[in-house]
């Protein structure tokens, strides 16, 4: 039997082993975000670069790691506001599982 998702108490995954694509769609519905393809794209991309670096990403890696997944040079800061709302990085890192940016407030 699966073990109940935990949540810190600012709502980023406890034990992101347990991530799941089923995770990510019910996170982000809470926190008031579509999950499109775009979105998808970019969670994969931030999950890997954890999974890689053991680094959850701030707002300028997101950006550049955002810019690759999605294939166009010319994102901005206000597309990732508009992809995960006004907290782009830590929106992200909560749909993707990961731990809370170290340089996120």
């Amino acid at each position: 039997m699966l073990e109940p998702l935990e949540l810190t108490d600012d709502g980023f995954l406890k034990h992101p082993d347990q991530w799941s694509e089923q995770f990510a769609t019910a996170r982000a519905k809470e926190l008031g975000i579509k999950y499109n393809t775009e979105q998808v794209k970019v969670v994969a991309s931030v999950r890997l670069f954890w999974q890689q670096s053991e680094i959850s990403p701030a707002n300028r890696a997101l950006l550049k790691l955002a810019r690759v997944a999605l294939n166009n040079a010319e994102l901005s800061s206000i597309d990732l506001i508009e992809l995960f709302l006004d907290k782009p990085a830590l929106n992200c890192a909560r749909i993707a599982g990961i731990p809370r940016p170290k340089n996120c407030f």
